[in-house]
């Protein structure tokens, strides 16, 4: 009766083959196919801001010319810092201000590309939004 044997490098080098193979495969799938993340932990962030504001909403007079000349009182609204600027080679202004705006007054040049105004938002519509909060 023969009794085959394997010698122990023989095991050895058919173990360290068979990890290898392993560890190729499932390095490959992790790096190729990154397992989904459960909708539990995505959660949508949604923007403290509008990025369609209207142009014609964008006035230069100031705060208090705007608001008596809508019948208003200065306290009804709360301001927020606001900035917008030319997006496109056409010079199309784009905005950026806080949800619930009303209108942006006193917008001034800051350079060739960026305007600055104050954000009017009727105190009912406000969101919380503060100026200098730094959100």
């Amino acid at each position: 009766m023969t009794q085959s044997t394997l010698k122990p490098r023989t095991l050895f080098l058919v173990g360290s083959m068979a990890i290898a193979a392993a560890a190729s495969y499932f390095s490959y799938n992790f790096l190729f196919n990154p397992p989904k993340p459960s909708s539990a932990l995505v959660q949508k962030v949604e923007s403290p801001y509008e990025t369609n504001f209207p142009v014609e909403r964008v006035l230069t007079v100031s705060a208090r010319d705007y608001v008596e000349s809508e019948g208003k009182r200065l306290e009804d609204y709360d301001m927020v810092g606001a900035s917008g600027g030319s997006a496109t080679y056409w010079n199309e202004c784009v905005w950026n201000v806080p949800k619930g705006t009303e209108v942006v007054v006193d917008c001034k040049p800051k350079n060739d590309y960026v305007e600055i105004g104050t954000a009017l938002i009727p105190r009912h519509k406000s969101n919380g939004i503060k100026e200098g909060s730094g959100e």
